[in-house]
């Protein structure tokens, strides 16, 4: 029976990410850094789309003189997870100061202060440019993002086109380029998930939230996503959030209306095939007209 106990919470222990980030940061804390990468990379193992736990790895990558492996991980989280998670752009930046990249250092500061213009490590940022000694202010607002717009048409022009694969490329150096762009985010939410990759279609739709909280579209396709996963306590959630949208638009509406026609009318869980929500329009995975690329 000892025995049979003693299994039981070893397995419990081992299958649980919160208890091995928080030993990770411990022993990282610490200095014991070849411990806490053991329990740091087991954490973002269990729970992949945690941005507190790629955050906290990336880290200890950084502090281990792992910089390129670090700045992956805070890409993926500013791409992927949440693009609000400003303390990556100044990690990445700090990275490639490290790694003697100025000019990608400097790109990555003022992303940090176009993102964050009164955050807490703001002055850093400030210091760290003047040591560099290339900070113009007047350039860093609009050029970015005209870059990301320009991907993102791009993107939508290879979708039309039935390249999904070079599509979804284009997309993800948009949001490399200028994270705040709603518009890629929805098409690659529509990506992922029609390549059944539905954990990260999921993780995708909930970023634009973190953008824009009320987001008809990211909503109602959450929705979908989790009844076609099958994951009944998140659907049931997202169900009571659909009840609450109030769509500002005629498109909105539409696509409200559609949804909830796919699910049954908020009807009990079923198992909802891809062909029947490509038939309903409201995810298409060739779009005739361009998406708006809003920020």
């Amino acid at each position: 029976m000892l025995k049979k106990r003693t299994t039981i919470a070893f397995d419990k222990y081992y299958k649980d990410a919160r208890i091995h980030h928080r030993i990770g940061k411990k022993l990282f804390d610490s200095g014991r850094n070849e411990s806490a990468l053991h329990f740091l990379m087991r954490a973002v193992e269990l729970d992949p789309y945690n941005a507190e736990y790629k955050f906290a790895l990336a880290c200890l990558f950084s502090e281990m003189d792992r910089l390129e492996s670090s700045n992956e991980l805070m890409t993926e989280i500013i791409k992927n997870i949440d693009p609000g998670f400003t303390e990556c752009y100044f990690g990445i930046g700090c990275n490639f100061f490290e790694m003697g990249n100025l000019e990608k250092a400097r790109e990555y500061f003022e992303k940090y202060l176009h993102f964050a213009p009164e955050g807490p490590l703001m002055y850093d940022v400030y210091d760290l440019l003047y040591c560099l000694g290339i900070y113009d202010e007047s350039r860093v607002k609009g050029s970015i993002r005209r870059k990301a717009v320009r991907l993102s048409r791009k993107g939508e022009k290879l979708l039309q086109e039935e390249n999904m694969e070079k599509a979804e490329k284009a997309f993800d150096m948009a949001l490399e380029c200028y994270p705040g762009l709603i518009g890629p985010r929805i098409h690659l939410s529509d990506i992922y998930f029609l390549q059944g990759k539905w954990e990260k279609a999921i993780c995708m739709a909930k970023s634009i939230l973190s953008l824009d909280p009320v987001n008809v579209e990211a909503h109602c396709r959450l929705a979908l996503f989790y009844a076609a996963a099958g994951n009944k306590s998140r659907y049931a959630k997202q169900v009571k959030e659909l009840q609450t949208l109030k769509p500002s638009n005629e498109k909105e509406m539409t696509i409200l209306r559609e949804t909830c026609s796919t699910l049954g009318e908020f009807a009990t869980l079923r198992n909802i095939e891809v062909g029947e929500i490509l038939k309903k329009g409201i995810i298409t995975p060739f779009r005739t007209k361009p998406n708006n690329n809003k920020a």
